[in-house]
């Protein structure tokens, strides 16, 4: 299994890495409350915002560009809910 740390090179499929690496985090949060949910992804985007050293013009971009990337993925996140419930 590949970390940060044993390899600190930038994936060169950064889409699937990100992926699988989501599907690895998924059993830590499945069947908290979406409110705890919430709280631990907060954290972890503040984690990621704070370790981009720029102005803080750059850094609110840097949240507007994650935000707009969630609400792509948020078809694609509720089809994969409604099919896990129909089977």
């Amino acid at each position: 299994m590949s970390t940060a740390a044993s390899n600190p090179t930038f994936p060169n499929k950064p889409e699937q890495y990100a992926c699988d690496l989501a599907e690895r985090i998924r059993p830590l949060l499945a069947g908290e409350h979406p409110a705890i949910v919430g709280a631990v992804l907060a954290q972890l985007v503040a984690v990621h915002i704070a370790g981009h050293k720029v102005p803080s013009f750059l850094r609110a971009h840097l949240l507007r560009l994650h935000t707009d990337a969630t609400w792509k993925l948020v078809p694609i996140a509720e089809a994969e809910i409604e099919a896990r419930r129909d089977n």
